[in-house]
């Protein structure tokens, strides 16, 4: 389980300080390979503990793992195929500099692609909520995460401009196969599971 989300939460916890004008060294990929390697672990548990985030909207916390985990060899593959579009994010050898990065300015840019989508299957108000209380999960494991040996790396990595980045992970997504079947399939598996505010959306989404 906590596979799936290595790379998104690794990403974002390099990039939890700085501006844009800054710039600070490049990590070098030896220091990075490590952190990877041992985060796997620090996802499962940073879900565990902050899962009463999502029980707080409704959901049954085994059962919504489950709807998740019956998809894991697409999200892996999404994940992987994401992060070889990013390219060389870290540095083979020591003085190179790239931008400091905020977390913040990724979020919005995803919450900007989503909330498009969600217009456009005619369920943004019912998916806004779903949002926004998803969204303190979601922040409660990036901060979980933010305190793993990576995030505490003096070194920023390498990535595209924020909307290149959305783009290529939806894009990715859908060629794993998350098309709008498997994603209405998701989301009956997690109103199943509790989360009833989803019951009246599911049929409406529609990957685009």
């Amino acid at each position: 389980f906590e596979l799936m989300f290595v790379r998104p939460l690794l990403l974002s916890a390099l990039l939890a300080t700085g501006s844009i004008a800054e710039m600070e060294p490049q990590c070098q990929c030896s220091e990075i390979k490590p952190c990877v390697e041992a985060a796997g672990g620090t996802v499962h548990s940073c879900a565990d503990r902050c899962q009463k985030y999502f029980i707080a909207m409704g959901a049954q916390w085994r059962a919504a793992k489950q709807c998740i985990l019956a998809h894991e060899e697409r999200i892996l593959a999404a994940g992987e195929c994401a992060h070889k579009s990013f390219g060389q994010i870290c540095a083979t050898s020591p003085g190179f500099l790239v931008p400091k990065r905020y977390t913040g300015t990724i979020e919005l840019a995803a919450y900007t692609e989503i909330s498009a989508m969600l217009k456009r299957s005619g369920v943004f108000l019912e998916g806004k909520q779903m949002i926004k209380a998803g969204s303190k999960g979601v922040g409660c494991m990036s901060k979980c995460v933010a305190r793993s040996s990576c995030a505490k790396l003096n070194c920023g990595i390498a990535l595209p401009s924020d909307n290149v980045i959305v783009s290529n992970v939806k894009s990715c997504a859908i060629r794993a196969g998350f098309t709008t079947p498997i994603i209405r399939q998701v989301c009956q598996c997690l109103a199943s599971a509790g989360v009833l505010q989803l019951a009246n959306v599911c049929e409406r989404l529609t990957v685009t």
